[in-house]
């Protein structure tokens, strides 16, 4: 590539780019807001309690027929177990309507919306339905109904047997420390209370022997797996149906202290003293030396990169344009990969944005495939031609195999987003996830987070480079020959497209913090700002990925063919292993109440290193001379 091109044509380039994105952004908009008066009647709506593939319908009057139908449940989503869920927002899609009803299947991950993703339980939804239609002239706000009042029991799609089991442990655990022993009439299909301790607290309360319970703060009690009140609460409401009473009574329960008692309680604490335990540990590992080196080896080079045009110049514009410079410096120099990184950045937007190009389940690794595919042909070529010497069908299948070989993390990671949301499709990974950091399933488990590590040192070698170049990589010496960038096409290409499925996979793509998936106010601004975002997260990679390649100045992969195969393939099986034992094997509520905890804490291990690397980085380049030799997180 040549390497003329100016500082003005890269950000006019860039500039295009970003129009580019804006456009998609708005044409993926979604409908103006619904704020027009009801001028459609909701009677009721039927079953009142859903399993997946039920049919809910809605009755009522002045349906345009033959039409679909957009539905928002707005209101309260009372789960067992958990802390209730205020003022939550739900649309789903209807399908075509009659004039005096309106139907709607629950699909799993309409039922996932209810009832959570992961550990779901059952979940009672009290609120308002709105039913909207569009209207048929352009620019005309939509016609709608709405149905006040509404209670709604949601079953999950799935539970396991364990989980199953260890909330029932739970219930029954509650029933005890209440003083009470409740069983479930198979006769009556409902909860009652068989005995009770006159000195416990649910006798205290006013609860007797035969009472039947219906609801225990806000959650229908369906089954005893739902008699669990909610996390560090003080009082629960039970509401109980007395003998042939019509009208049901509530009581008040004293449970300050029941939570406290249990094991999962305990997690939290115990797993963030074992996460300070092991950050001590890991960081005294060789994870500091090898951060030590990076450390010193990037501000070597920014240095070398940078002395010839920085003769004469303040220390401090060396030390604050040094990582700006490398990155410009890494880029392209000819427009045509920029016209690639826009189309490869067109594609990803679309499919991160919930637009389906060939099929919701084969759009990610359909995607991934073809950029494989032209990566693997370009590393026959350039594996099979040596110079001075003939093609060799032998050497390029050989360099094929081993580009296979660092691209095996990227597989690895899909299939992690499959057993962490259930589906490959890329709008479930994304409700899997949410919009903070510490809800993306980079940092959901360690697992998760040595998948994520190993992903990005797997694209740091290159097809074709200059040779030795891991030998001057593993050089203290700070004058390093300057190298003439050789990335190809469809190397930089497959650098894109994988950047952007990391940021889908890994980073939550376009989840916005604070924004459900489906909310109804998600204007053209939010699609806009979900699609910016999606963009940096996959440059934030991206940048990563060449900042790696510039320390390590572009090392081959012919030369780390070794490590590959004795090392990141092993790694990368065993870490598939572990994920699959980490995702199907801790079901239980201690292992639950740990996640979160783990999540926050490893979150906060990464922003650490990161931050320390660009604090050292930076006293390195404003000092005489880098400093490497010394593990600086002891």
């Amino acid at each position: 590539m040549c390497r003329s091109a100016s500082s003005a044509e890269r950000a006019a380039l860039l500039g295009a780019r970003w129009l580019a994105i804006l456009g998609l952004g708005l044409c993926a908009s979604c409908e103006p807001r619904d704020a027009s008066p009801n001028l459609l009647e909701v009677s009721d709506l039927n079953p009142h309690s859903l399993e997946v593939g039920d049919r809910l319908t809605f009755n009522g009057s002045g349906f345009p027929e033959g039409r679909a139908a957009k539905l928002s449940f707005h209101g309260d989503v009372f789960r067992a177990g958990q802390s209730p869920l205020r003022d939550v927002t739900i649309v789903a899609a209807a399908a075509a309507s009659e004039p005096h009803s309106i139907s709607l299947t629950l699909t799993a991950e309409l039922a996932r919306d209810f009832c959570g993703a992961g550990d779901a339980v059952h979940a009672t939804f009290r609120g308002a339905t709105t039913a909207s239609f569009a209207a048929r002239e352009s620019g005309a706000p939509p016609v709608r109904g709405t149905l006040e009042g509404v209670v709604l029991d949601v079953n999950p799609a799935s539970i396991s047997k364990a989980a199953l089991s260890a909330h029932e442990a739970e219930a029954v655990r509650f029933g005890e420390f209440a003083g009470m022993a409740v069983v479930h009439s198979e006769e009556r299909d409902v909860l009652l209370v068989d005995t009770i301790d006159p000195e416990g607290r649910a006798a205290r309360a006013g609860l007797m022997p035969g009472d039947a319970l219906l609801e225990l703060d806000g959650v229908r009690l369906a089954t005893l797996s739902d008699l669990i009140p909610p996390p560090r609460a003080r009082l629960s409401h039970l509401s109980v149906r007395r003998g042939d009473e019509t009208t049901p009574a509530t009581f008040a329960v004293d449970v300050a202290g029941f939570q406290p008692g249990s094991p999962s309680e305990l997690a939290p604490a115990a797993t963030l003293l074992g996460f300070a335990v092991a950050s001590l540990l890991l960081l005294a590992s060789p994870l500091g030396r090898a951060l030590s080196w990076f450390e010193g080896r990037l501000a070597s080079r920014i240095r070398d990169r940078a002395k010839p045009k920085a003769l004469g110049r303040a220390r401090g514009e060396l030390k604050s344009l040094g990582f700006a410079r490398v990155l410009l410096s890494e880029l392209p120099s000819s427009p045509l990969p920029y016209f690639v990184f826009i189309a490869d950045s067109a594609w990803l937007t679309l499919l991160a944005m919930n637009r389906t190009i060939w099929a919701r389940e084969l759009d990610l690794p359909v995607l991934f495939l073809g950029s494989l595919t032209a990566l693997s042909a370009t590393a026959l070529v350039l594996g099979g031609r040596e110079p001075g010497r003939r093609f060799s069908l032998l050497r390029g299948l050989r360099h094929v195999l081993l580009s296979l070989v660092f691209q095996a993390p990227v597989l690895v990671a899909m299939a992690c987003a499959v057993l962490l949301s259930g589906s490959l499709r890329s709008d479930d990974i994304l409700a899997a996830q949410g919009g903070w950091p510490w809800q993306w399933f980079a940092f959901s488990s360690p697992v998760s987070l040595a998948v994520f590590v190993l992903l990005l040192l797997g694209l740091v070698p290159v097809l074709s480079a200059a040779p030795s170049a891991l030998r001057a990589a593993l050089s203290d010496t700070a004058s390093t020959a300057q190298r003439q960038r050789n990335t190809t096409l469809p190397e930089w290409s497959h650098l894109i497209l994988t950047s952007g499925v990391i940021s889908l996979v890994f980073l939550g793509g376009p989840r916005v913090p604070g924004f459900a998936v489906a909310d109804p106010a998600a204007g053209a601004w939010l699609q806009v700002a979900a699609a910016f975002l999606f963009q940096a997260k996959a440059i934030a990679v991206m940048s990563c990925i060449l900042l790696l390649r510039f320390a390590t100045g572009q090392v081959r992969i012919a030369e780390l063919s070794g490590l590959g195969v004795r090392y990141l393939l092993p790694g990368t099986a065993g870490l598939l292993v572990a994920n699959y034992f980490w995702a199907f094997g801790g079901q239980s509520p201690i292992f639950a109440a740990a996640r979160v905890p783990l999540s926050y804490g490893l979150f906060f291990l990464c922003f650490l290193c990161v931050a320390h690397v660009v604090v050292r980085v930076a006293g390195n380049l404003a000092g005489e001379r880098p400093r490497s030799a010394v593990n600086p997180w002891l």
